[in-house]
């Protein structure tokens, strides 16, 4: 009786933090042909504009000399999360790749930053200093490595990223910091910066979500495992 109780417990509050999740986009280029990113209507460049951000074989690549900036816009929202696949082949110095817009100005960015052999993740806010990391994580990932990256930022100056988080690590990012600025996120944005050139596909990018909630990002539970965890408690009632 117990662990029916406890898992059909499990299956309401979990079944209730996903109904209130909204998830505001979602990409895996797999539609996508090769070429600009920038050619998908969903996605434009905002500075730069040199063709730097590109789609081949279904993941994103961020090639060329030069900085562009390309973007998707959504729901002015406050408090809200991204997650996607990143795979760096090029150990270069700092720079910001991704992050949050707020109508024209970058509110919220994260930086990449090699030593030499691993690579850490950075934060910054929008404002003074905004170029360079506020903050960066102690935890690295390896060069030519698959990894989860998740951000936030709750659109009143605090910036958070998550290095291959699971569900339990959403209280605890790889790394915090916190500016000044403050308002509204209105959209997610890919950066292809020209310390991250090695001549080929410095990055990789894949699977994109930005939601207004961790678990939405993170990939677990799915809605699948739900139904699993439903169907155990079904099973051990029908056999109680």
């Amino acid at each position: 009786m117990k662990k029916t109780i406890i898992l059909a417990i499990g299956v309401m509050s979990l079944s209730s933090l996903c109904s209130q999740a909204i998830v505001l986009f979602t990409e895996n280029f797999d539609s996508i042909l090769d070429g600009d990113l920038t050619a998908d209507a969903n996605w434009t460049a905002f500075s730069g504009a040199d063709q730097s951000v590109d789609v081949s074989s279904g993941v994103v690549v961020g090639l060329g000399s030069d900085a562009e900036d390309v973007g998707i816009n959504f729901s002015e929202t406050l408090g809200i999360y991204f997650g996607i696949d990143i795979n760096i082949s090029d150990d270069a110095s700092a720079d910001y790749v991704m992050g949050f817009r707020d109508g024209s100005a970058l509110a919220a960015r994260i930086f990449l930053s090699g030593d030499g052999s691993d690579i850490s993740v950075g934060v910054n806010s929008g404002g003074s200093g905004a170029a360079s990391p506020g903050a960066t994580s102690v935890d690295t990932f390896s060069l030519n490595t698959t990894v989860r990256i998740v951000g936030f930022a709750d659109g009143a100056g605090t910036v958070s990223a998550w290095i291959n988080p699971s569900l339990a690590d959403s209280g605890a990012p790889s790394v915090t910091f916190t500016n000044a600025d403050s308002g509204g996120l209105d959209g997610f944005f890919l950066r292809q910066g020209g310390s991250w050139d090695n001549g080929g596909a410095s990055w990789t990018a894949d699977n994109l979500i930005v939601a207004t909630t961790f678990a939405e990002v993170v990939p677990e539970p799915s809605s699948t495992a739900l139904l699993g965890l439903g169907g155990l408690a079904l099973i051990l009632r029908r056999r109680r």
